[in-house]
């Protein structure tokens, strides 16, 4: 509350002090630790921060390895696909014309957001009505490129990586619940 206070009166004062009162808003952030506290007295809570703790350094490979996944299509979707044509759904946002903007789109399509409207962009042919291309221009799409592309990646990287991420996660959850029955408490030495 104190903090409010002061950032509304820096606020009104602005013109006058020598300091961003957009700062004193980011201190305000820090009451959002307050919340990490109540760890200590809620075990269900203390147990799920334990599970999380434990599992990180599994959760960095699958990362790391979901990472390379994204590296390597978004180079392979470069070289099959840098050259289509932009259309409803390959636009300047999702493309694969540059690295950066292809490794996004391949984020992007990790998690499920219109990756098979990117697909059907990838397969523009000069028959579509609604977004032509030219063979002589060479920005045409290939099915027989996209199909697989699309459906591998998806399969790959929406389906079996996150999966693993869920699976070593409660692994580690049930690992944390074993040592949790283990561990002798205060109630046991009452009985």
């Amino acid at each position: 509350v104190m903090l409010s206070l002061l950032d509304v009166t820096v606020t009104l004062l602005a013109a006058n002090l020598p300091i961003n009162p957009t700062m004193l808003r980011v201190v305000r952030v820090i009451r959002v630790v307050r919340i990490l506290r109540s760890v200590k007295s809620a075990k269900g809570l203390r147990s799920l921060m334990t599970t999380l703790l434990f599992s990180l350094p599994a959760l960095s490979n699958i990362c790391f390895l979901f990472v390379l996944v994204l590296f390597l299509f978004s180079v392979l979707g470069m070289q099959l696909f840098g050259h289509v044509k932009h259309g409803e759904f390959l636009n300047d946002d999702a493309n694969f014309c540059t690295f950066p903007v292809a490794f996004i789109t391949m984020f992007r399509c990790s998690t499920g957001e219109s990756w098979n409207g990117l697909m059907h962009g990838c397969m523009v042919t000069p028959g579509d009505a609604f977004n032509p291309c030219s063979e002589e221009a060479g920005d045409c799409g290939s099915a027989w490129a996209a199909i697989p592309f699309f459906l591998g990646f998806t399969v790959l990287a929406a389906f079996m990586i996150l999966n693993m991420m869920i699976a070593v996660i409660l692994d580690e959850f049930s690992a944390s619940l074993k040592r949790d029955a283990r561990n002798l408490k205060p109630d046991h030495a009452e009985s």
